[in-house]
């Protein structure tokens, strides 16, 4: 059973601050069966890490299980470590660990998670340590409100925003990029939160897609090129027919017409 990270769920204790207050060494509690090519430095590293998988759900009285099947679904994307946050419209509720997502998401976990929106992600690390707090989603409790973020992709003016937002009072619980995104969010000075993300993702440079949560809403974005696209399609009902084999072979979901 993996070392799980509780936040913001009824009856467990969060150990964030805890966590936060370690030192990070590398990769932690991950069986040899993981990805051949994690542990390794970035100068070992044959070919670019890219990976990761994001999902979300909206509108699902399951929407931790819908979840979790695309998460499993997208298990190639990424091996490392994954997480599953839900919302209520009053609860933000966020688990997560290290290992794959089947040994994470049992039965009495996914039943932890209630809510009818739901992200999740399945990360292969691509900057940052392979720690437990770096996991996805990573949720900030900020000037903006409650937010957890899912993010896929690399930010390539990372080390600039990060010593701006440190100078005007950040406090960074992780080492994670996509923390960053969620700290441009809390210290813009737009009116509204809408306003603070299209300001934030104006801000960042590189290839990413991204799903973020809040208390009642969920927001999805990439970066304008589309080098890490989202699809967004809609669960039918139970007799309706699959569709998508690939990306969602677990769910009945059909593509709505584009792309994010």
């Amino acid at each position: 059973m993996s070392r799980l990270l509780y936040q913001g769920v009824a009856r467990m204790v969060d150990e964030s601050e805890l966590l936060a207050s370690l030192p990070i060494s590398g990769t932690q509690n991950v069986p040899d069966m993981r990805h051949p090519d994690l542990g390794r430095g970035p100068e070992d590293d044959p070919k670019l890490r890219e990976e990761c998988g994001v999902m979300a759900v909206y509108g699902h009285p399951e929407a931790a299980r819908q979840v979790y099947l695309g998460l499993y679904a997208l298990q190639h994307r990424g091996q490392e470590s994954a997480g599953i946050a839900t919302a209520n419209g009053q609860n933000l509720s966020n688990i997560k660990g290290m290992g794959l997502v089947s040994e994470i998401f049992t039965e009495d976990v996914l039943r932890k998670l209630p809510g009818e929106m739901s992200i999740g992600h399945t990360r292969y690390s691509t900057t940052g340590d392979s720690a437990l707090l770096n996991a996805q989603p990573i949720r900030v409790d900020s000037t903006k409100g409650l937010i957890a973020i899912a993010h896929n992709g690399n930010l390539v003016n990372l080390g600039n925003l990060r010593t701006k937002l440190e100078r005007a009072g950040a406090y960074f619980q992780t080492t994670s990029d996509s923390e960053i995104i969620v700290q441009l969010i809390a210290h813009s000075k737009a009116g509204t939160l809408v306003d603070a993300i299209a300001d934030s993702l104006g801000q960042v440079e590189g290839a990413f897609s991204i799903v973020m949560m809040t208390r009642d809403r969920i927001f999805a974005a990439r970066d304008p090129r589309g080098f890490r696209p989202l699809s967004m399609g809609r669960i039918r009902n139970a007799e309706g027919p699959r569709y998508d084999r690939v990306c969602f072979g677990n769910l009945r979901i059909r593509f709505t017409e584009g792309r994010v």
